[in-house]
């Protein structure tokens, strides 16, 4: 379960992922995603999941150039589009 997100964070980061595949948990994510953006929360930081589709890249865009980086969690050799 993710963490609430801080009152005054220090900064956004955006965790990316991809819906599907084998390596997803039933809720959509990978095994560590969840624990990666809770200790980003932990560290004082905003830590939005999202996730990508070619449909979506402008909002996926928009987060990311709002945001002070990201972690991408998205094997690129098996995204499909």
């Amino acid at each position: 379960r993710l963490l609430p997100q801080p009152v005054a964070p220090r900064g956004k980061i955006i965790l990316l992922e991809c819906k599907g595949g084998v390596d997803k948990e039933k809720d959509g994510h990978r095994k560590d995603s969840i624990p990666i953006a809770n200790a980003v929360i932990e560290a004082g930081w905003s830590c939005i999941p999202m996730f990508y589709s070619d449909a979506d890249y402008k909002k996926v865009e928009a987060a990311i150039l709002d945001s002070a980086g990201y972690i991408c969690r998205i094997n690129p050799g098996s995204y499909e589009g």
